[in-house]
């Protein structure tokens, strides 16, 4: 029977007070898939569960620019990532589909940091590369494009007007559901995408007076 794993990748289980919104964007998705708070992390993730019919891990974080899936202080990069899966017994040829959701900022996205002209490729296509290149096989990762929200949803748009003070807003929060995904088939020895779009991240400092700056990120085509 396939299974449904909910994975944070770090080195303990994430606490309230150390990061609300991946604690409760982890628990908002075990909710969903019906397992009782079961969240794993980095040296108990079971993955090894998966190699007789494969099943769904939705590995759950901040996206950290684009850089890194974790809290801020505590994160992988894709490398780094597929190497802690597979010490965690992520089985290289399952018996099913293992379907594996990035569920972090921006992780379908190519974003571009500082003052840097270059982007980096999306965390999925990154992450996807790595697991072909390690040779697994019948995987399909699953990025975001949004934002991700103190209730485990995306938005495409997001003003961060004080360090603790975050406005999402976006046309996937007026409707509702998430925002849109970009999903990778990984197989043979290479990966390809075979779902969504391409999407950019752009980020701009607003100057106030009398007061802090602000940042403004939004996602678009």
């Amino acid at each position: 029977m396939a299974v449904d794993i909910v994975y944070t990748p770090t080195k303990t289980a994430v606490t309230q007070q150390e990061d609300a919104v991946m604690y409760y964007s982890a628990r908002n998705v075990c909710e969903k898939l019906k397992i009782l708070n079961d969240v794993r992390h980095v040296g108990n993730g079971g993955f090894d569960a998966l190699g007789r019919d494969g099943g769904v891990v939705y590995v759950v974080g901040h996206g950290n620019a684009g850089g890194k899936i974790g809290t801020h202080a505590d994160a992988l990069g894709a490398k780094s990532l597929m190497k802690a899966m597979l010490a965690d017994g992520l089985p290289k040829n399952p018996g099913g589909t293992v379907t594996i959701h990035l569920y972090a900022c921006a992780s379908g996205t190519s974003v571009r940091t500082g003052y840097l002209l270059w982007r980096k490729d999306p965390y999925a296509m990154r992450f996807a590369k790595y697991l072909a290149e390690a040779g697994f096989n019948d995987f399909m990762i699953v990025g975001y494009v949004g934002f991700m929200n103190l209730s485990g949803k995306h938005s495409l748009n997001y003003h961060m007007q004080k360090s603790k003070e975050t406005v999402w807003s976006g046309s996937a929060l007026a409707r509702g559901d998430d925002a849109p995904t970009i999903t990778f088939r990984v197989n043979a020895g290479a990966c390809a995408r075979v779902q969504g779009e391409e999407w950019k991240q752009y980020s701009e400092v607003r100057v106030h007076r009398g007061r802090a700056n602000s940042l403004v990120a939004t996602i678009r085509k």
